[in-house]
């Protein structure tokens, strides 16, 4: 990669870097991001209820408990 493209992705991704994330939000949205799919066409295709896959009780960010 040229020199000057390395630099602009560096800077791109510092700066997203530290830009701060909401996780809650980001969980919920990949939660129904998931679940669209699932619904839509991943349930037929899988013949799974891919619902099952999400476990309501999980907090982003939180270290689980043994």
């Amino acid at each position: 990669m040229e020199p000057h493209n390395h630099h602009a992705l560096t800077v791109i991704r510092d700066t997203v870097d530290t830009h701060p994330r909401d996780w809650p939000t980001l969980h919920r949205h990949a939660v129904e991001f998931h679940l669209r799919n699932a619904q839509a066409w991943a349930n037929k295709a899988t013949g799974l209820d891919l619902a099952a896959q999400v476990d309501p009780d999980y907090v982003p960010g939180r270290t689980p408990q043994p």
